[in-house]
């Protein structure tokens, strides 16, 4: 048996014990000690890990049907508020972030941090999971909806504009986060970036860096992404803007025709040690 028969048959008989249910009952307690939710995101990754749809819809399931999935998305978007508020006022203020959603210390104790938050998204919608693609952009049953799609974009607009290395790599991650969003395609999500601020963020990027470094995580998801019309309330304007990004990118990457991963890419030679 290889190891990828292996892990997938692990994660087949843990899900069947109702791990992702124990996972999720903790993530949405009202409060739970920093470690043990620590803990439980690692685990749920490597549930996930490889698109094991039978754990996916496991955690769908959940989140759909508990009274207590909002308390989850609220704790998700303080992850990337304080994220955004540590880079904007130099300060860090994840700890406070987390004891105001119930979490007893700051997760920067641990190695679990954004970077491992988005990857969990990620994992959530791979193999363009349909049903997760849309309860990330839209909870039906939550009093507060919560647009991950969007609070995505907005930590992408932070990481540009605060470079560093760490930043870059949380960057790379983004960006495979929302391929998973918007692949299949999820039009819905598709239409949601374009309404957003995707396409300013990615001129940004194209006129900035216009070869090499971080171009080279632009063409899986602007490739994917330019493949589909863009509708909605802001049409006009997303088409203008499409129109850019388009010259902008066959001029980079004139061949691409399929979403990639960013995660193999190296660092720019600006980021190297």
């Amino acid at each position: 048996m290889c190891i990828r028969d292996r892990a997938t048959r692990e994660q087949n008989l843990l899900n069947k014990a109702g791990a992702p249910t124990i996972l999720m009952e903790l993530f949405c307690r009202e409060n739970v000690h920093e470690q043990h939710f620590n803990t439980g995101i690692v685990l749920a990754i490597r549930l996930l890990d490889g698109g094991n749809i039978h754990v996916q819809q496991s955690f769908y399931d959940f989140l759909v049907n508990s009274e207590t999935t909002e308390l989850f998305f609220a704790r998700l978007q303080s992850f990337f508020d304080a994220e955004i508020k540590e880079m904007t006022e130099g300060v860090d203020t994840r700890g406070v972030k987390r004891l105001m959603k119930g979490i007893s210390e700051s997760y920067r104790t641990t190695n679990v941090g954004i970077r491992d938050v988005l990857r969990l998204l990620q994992l959530f919608t791979e193999g363009h999971f349909r049903e997760m693609q849309d309860l990330v952009r839209y909870q039906r049953a939550s009093r507060q909806n919560i647009s991950i799609p969007d609070l995505v974009v907005n930590l992408m607009k932070q990481l540009i504009t605060h470079e560093s290395r760490r930043n870059y790599e949380i960057l790379i991650q983004a960006f495979d986060t929302l391929t998973e969003f918007v692949q299949g395609p999820c039009v819905e999500n598709q239409r949601t970036l374009a309404d957003g601020k995707f396409l300013d963020i990615a001129v940004l990027l194209l006129q900035r860096y216009p070869r090499g470094g971080r171009a080279q995580m632009l063409p899986g998801i602007i490739g994917n992404f330019l493949r589909t019309k863009v509708a909605g309330g802001s049409k006009k304007k997303s088409k203008e803007t499409k129109g850019e990004l388009l010259s902008m990118f066959e001029r980079i990457s004139p061949n691409v025709t399929e979403p990639v991963s960013y995660t193999h890419l190296t660092l720019p030679t600006i980021y190297s040690v």
